[in-house]
C-alpha cells in the first residue's frame, strides 16, 4: 500500500504516515520505490533506533520525518499470571521459541545450542511453538542431534501467552529483526530471554541486567548462555523478574499509543 497511497497522498496534500521496518533488505524487488516513498510521507514511525539509522543511512530518508514509537504489549495479555511454577524446584526446565518457521528465525541455531546441555546434570526440555516452511528441516536435524525426545514442536496458536507462561528461557536466534514483539511479550510473560543482537533488540534487553545477548548465527555463544542460565537458577529467576519489569514499565501498549497519538495530533494541527 505505501507504494501506491503514499503518491497519491501527497498529491492530494493530505498527511500521510508510514510505518517502517527492517524489511526493506527482503523487499529486493521494491526496496528502492519503498525507499523513495517514504521520502514522501510527512511522518515515519520507527519502532527501534536500528531502523531509524538503516533508513537514514541506506536510503537517505530524511531523519527529521522519523518519529520513534517503540512498540507496545498488552500486560493485560502477556504477563507471569496468577500463579508461576517456573521457580519450583527440581522442575524440568523449558527452553523455547514461539515463532513463524522461517529461515531468518535461525532455529537451526537454537537447536545445536541446545543440544550441548548436560541434560543428565540439569534436565531440560526444548518447546519450538509455530508453523512454517523450515518445520521439517527442523525436525530433521532434531532427530540428527538424538533429541527426538527432547524437543517438542506444537503449531502455532492463538493461546501465544499460554505457551509463554510455560517457557523458563525465551530464546530469539533470528538473524535479522526490528524490534521483535514476541521477544517483548515473552519478557512480559516472565521469561529469561536469551537473544541475538540485532536489529532493535539492543534497545530492548541490557547483555546481564534483562537478559542475556549472543552474536547471530554463534552456536559457540548461544550454548554458553543456554549453559548459564540453566544451571544458575539465581541468575534466571533475576533475568527474568527484571525483563518482565522492563516490558510493564517501559513498554506497555499505552505508551506506544500515547507516542503515535501525540505525533496524529501534531500533523492534523499542521494540516488545519
Amino acid at each position: 500500500m505505501d507504494i501506491f497511497a503514499i503518491p497519491v497522498a501527497w498529491a492530494c496534500r493530505t498527511p500521510a504516515v508510514v510505518k517502517s521496518h527492517l524489511w526493506y533488505r527482503h523487499m529486493v524487488a521494491h526496496h528502492r520505490i519503498m525507499a523513495m516513498t517514504d521520502r514522501m510521507a510527512d511522518a515515519i514511525i520507527v519502532n527501534s533506533n536500528a531502523v531509524r539509522r538503516d533508513l537514514a543511512t541506506r536510503w537517505d530518508v530524511p531523519d527529521g520525518r522519523m518519529n520513534l514509537c517503540y512498540n507496545g504489549v498488552e500486560t493485560s495479555i502477556f504477563n507471569p499470571g496468577t500463579i508461576d511454577a517456573r521457580s519450583t524446584p527440581q522442575r524440568e526446565i523449558v527452553v523455547g521459541a514461539v515463532c513463524a518457521l522461517r529461515p531468518e528465525k535461525r532455529l537451526d541455531t537454537l537447536i545445536a545450542a541446545f543440544a550441548t546441555l548436560d541434560r543428565s546434570a540439569y534436565p531440560a526440555k526444548l518447546l519450538i511453538v509455530g508453523s512454517g516452511p523450515m518445520l521439517e528441516s527442523l525436525r530433521a536435524q532434531a532427530r540428527d542431534l538424538g533429541l527426538e525426545d527432547a524437543v517438542r514442536f506444537e503449531p502455532t496458536s492463538s493461546r501465544v501467552a499460554d505457551w509463554m507462561r510455560q517457557i523458563d528461557i525465551f530464546v530469539l536466534s533470528s538473524e535479522s529483526e526490528s524490534f521483535p514483539n514476541a521477544l517483548l511479550e515473552a519478557m512480559a510473560c516472565g521469561c529469561c530471554p536469551v537473544a541475538s543482537a540485532v536489529g532493535g533488540v539492543p534497545e530492548l534487553i541490557t547483555d546481564g541486567q534483562n537478559g542475556l545477548l549472543c552474536p547471530p548465527n554463534d552456536v559457540d555463544r548461544f550454548s554458553t548462555a543456554l549453559r548459564r542460565v540453566v544451571a544458575d537458577a539465581q541468575l534466571r529467576d533475576r533475568l527474568r523478574s527484571a525483563a518482565a519489569r522492563t516490558a510493564r514499565d517501559d513498554f506497555s501498549a499505552e505508551r506506544y499509543v500515547a507516542c503515535t497519538t501525540e505525533l496524529y495530533g501534531r500533523l492534523l494541527a499542521t494540516a488545519g
